[in-house]
């Protein structure tokens, strides 16, 4: 059974060995903290996937403190899949995320589409219970 989990400018959606987060609207220092504390409460050794949706999300950090918030999350996802759903305009600052998740072992991908983020991520997933 599917769980959900919202707060202002997020949405967490668990299901089964897969976490969504949905990131919406004006993102600053104070509520990327809230959603960072979110995350670890939810996330779990059952959870081998999250997908990163950030269409719609504005960030309003400094480049230090979005180096932070990057580095913070790919430590938190270690040792699972992690796609990132994001616009063109948005691939320089994703790119550094991904480099990141490679960094710490994490594989890591872009995507346009929920759906061919969550097909990767099933495959990812599935290899790990195989292996």
């Amino acid at each position: 059974m599917a769980q959900t989990i919202s707060t202002e400018g997020l949405d967490i959606f668990i299901d089964g060995q897969t976490i969504e987060m949905r990131i919406h609207g004006v993102r600053k220092t104070s509520n990327t903290r809230e959603g960072a504390r979110l995350f670890h409460m939810v996330r779990t050794d059952d959870i081998k996937g999250v997908i990163f949706d950030g269409r719609y999300a504005i960030y309003q950090l400094s480049a230090l403190e979005f180096e932070e918030r990057c580095r913070l999350f790919a430590r938190m996802c270690r040792g699972r899949a992690v796609a990132y759903v994001d616009r063109p305009y948005q691939d320089d600052q994703v790119k550094k995320v991904v480099n990141i998740h490679h960094e710490m072992g994490s594989p890591s991908r872009i995507f346009r589409s929920m759906e061919k983020a969550r097909h990767w991520i099933a495959e990812r997933t599935l290899a790990q219970d195989e292996g």
